[in-house]
């Protein structure tokens, strides 16, 4: 029995890498899956960022050139980080919120009055879109919205994602966004 387990072990991690390859589905990232092949149980733990923690933490997520951090730094990142979205909303800047989660999870949660645009409906969509316009773009945890913003940067867009998505929204800006 041993020897069956490398291969369906083999198979979920291929899985996961289609995922994230193709921009489909939701990659297990910031969970961890068991599975008890004698039972046939499985289970998903969830684990949040830690703050101190050098490579996901809240310094890791900051951009530093010279010394220095602030706004001008961060918008020439390739993510947004969600308190600052949320000031720059509050300021009213003309921003375009992006949803491309799917529409059974926009039903579930959403920010503000974004535009629901699935991942897989961009390519026909670019030109409704604005390209004079910042777009910021958010998914359930920010790996969808990620590969997004960078095929539309590639377009000639001005595109961003969402650092952690919804869910990460949810926790640092507004808790009344329910977390799935």
């Amino acid at each position: 029995m041993l020897g069956a387990v490398p291969g369906v072990i083999g198979s979920f991690q291929a899985v996961e890498a289609l995922k994230c390859l193709l921009g489909v589905g939701e990659p297990l990232a910031g969970r961890l899956m068991q599975i008890d092949f004698l039972s046939g149980i499985s289970h998903l733990v969830h684990f949040d960022r830690r703050e101190n923690c050098a490579g996901c933490g809240g310094a890791a997520a900051n951009i530093v050139r010279n010394g220095q951090q602030g706004d001008a730094d961060e918008r020439d990142a390739e993510d947004v980080e969600p308190v600052s979205l949320a000031e720059r909303l509050r300021r009213g800047e003309k921003l375009v919120l992006l949803d491309i989660r799917e529409p059974w999870e926009a039903s579930l949660a959403r920010i503000g009055d974004a535009q629901l645009l699935p991942m897989n409906d961009l390519p026909a969509a670019l030109e409704t879109l604005d390209p004079d316009r910042e777009l910021v773009l958010y998914c359930h945890h920010g790996t969808r919205s990620s590969m997004a913003s960078q095929w539309l940067r590639v377009q000639g867009f001005r595109a961003r994602s969402l650092a952690g998505g919804i869910d990460r929204w949810s926790r640092e800006v507004d808790p009344s966004v329910p977390r799935y």
